[in-house]
């Protein structure tokens, strides 16, 4: 070794090397500390090995009261086929309350994101976030919101550039009482707003839909539903309610055909089925002792 420092376990204060810098931006023109490669080695550069238990940091690095602009870290791939990695975090199997990244803010009015990315992938197939997890508890994403966004979204996807992918695809195959999706709002009559909102054109291509469902009722003996909503009211008021509620609106002097509700029901079976395209039911239990109760099967007002 060039330089061979070892301190004694008697030291209980003091710095093994301390640095002071004391210059001036505008004077300096060099690095407090400077290390060149030039050679070809296939060892560390730095080497920290510690095979005592410690409560304090590797590297600690904290800002004094001045701002500063420029970076903690900086890390600078050249123009070159580099595969190293920036950043490698492997943990060891008993590791399991160690973290790669813990990052908190505190409270003020941030002008820059926590974490910003740049991707300027142009023809490679790989992803920008690749996680392959094997994990069977514990979830991959957990986001707990509890600030009172009023303006912000907390998740905003914009790609108004993509044309033939995907935005969002999901695919669950092996799913059996679990749900690809769920969503819960509040409890409370207090939402003023759609608790779903769609809007595309779907016309000028022609052929696509909105949403395009393909249920698969390929089962036993069993009950499957395209759509299945249940929704109630317990509410003592005069309430109006919409199970379903569709308005479609023709303009423009065309001969077009429009069609607020339409169904077909097809079979091909040779055993006694039962077929109906629309099948409706209405019931009432309770006793009015005033007025005039008005049930239908179906109300047709055309104009």
């Amino acid at each position: 070794d060039v330089v061979d420092i070892t301190a004694g376990t008697t030291r209980t204060s003091g710095a093994l090397l301390h640095l002071t810098d004391q210059s001036v931006a505008a004077t300096v023109t060099g690095d407090l500390i400077q290390i060149d490669i030039t050679g070809t080695p296939d060892t560390n550069i730095l080497d920290i090995d510690n095979s005592a238990a410690f409560t304090g940091n590797i590297i600690d690095i904290t800002t004094a009261t001045a701002a500063s602009s420029g970076n903690m870290i900086d890390l600078n791939f050249g123009n070159i086929a580099d595969t190293g990695d920036a950043i490698n975090i492997s943990f060891g199997a008993a590791a399991v309350g160690a973290q790669a990244m813990v990052v908190a803010t505190t409270a003020g009015i941030r002008t820059a994101s926590a974490f910003a990315i740049t991707e300027n992938n142009t023809t490679g197939t790989v992803a920008t976030f690749d996680i392959d997890s094997v994990s069977t508890r514990g979830g991959l994403f957990d986001i707990d919101a509890t600030g009172i966004l009023t303006t912000e979204n907390l998740i905003d996807i914009a790609a108004n550039s993509m044309t033939t992918s995907e935005t969002i695809a999901v695919s669950a195959t092996a799913l059996t009482t679990g749900s690809i999706l769920t969503l819960t709002g509040p409890s409370s009559t207090a939402m003023t707003d759609h608790f779903v909102k769609v809007t595309a054109d779907v016309g000028s291509a022609g052929g696509t839909a909105l949403f395009n469902l393909n249920p698969d009722f390929s089962g036993s003996a069993v009950t499957g539903y395209g759509v299945y909503n249940t929704a109630t009211d317990s509410t003592a008021t005069g309430n109006v309610d919409y199970g379903y509620y569709g308005s479609l609106a023709l303009t423009g002097n065309a001969a077009k055909a429009g069609y607020g509700i339409y169904s077909t029901v097809t079979s091909s079976s040779t055993t006694a089925d039962t077929l109906a395209s629309v099948d409706l039911a209405s019931s009432v239990t309770g006793i009015i002792i005033s007025g005039t109760r008005n049930v239908y099967g179906i109300r047709n007002q055309p104009s």
